[in-house]
């Protein structure tokens, strides 16, 4: 988590993207608003167990946004 105020801003890249691909973004928007990037299932630090699907990464962003605050942009 980036940034200490404002709404919170979550990246959440669905294309096997790591969230330092979007690093100029995140600086930026961590100046006022406070910035949730997460690895995808299978990739960078997050676990390596299945399933790999589109109903599961959407259930994980909203645990890992409900989890830090909620109410994510």
């Amino acid at each position: 988590m980036q940034g200490t105020e404002g709404p919170l801003v979550a990246i959440a890249l669905m294309a096997l993207q790591p969230p330092a691909v979007c690093s100029r973004l995140a600086e930026e928007l961590a100046r006022d608003h406070r910035l949730l990037t997460y690895d995808l299932r299978g990739t960078g630090r997050s676990t390596r167990s299945g399933p790999y699907e589109i109903e599961t990464d959407a259930a994980d962003l909203a645990a890992v946004v409900d989890e830090a605050g909620g109410g994510a942009l």
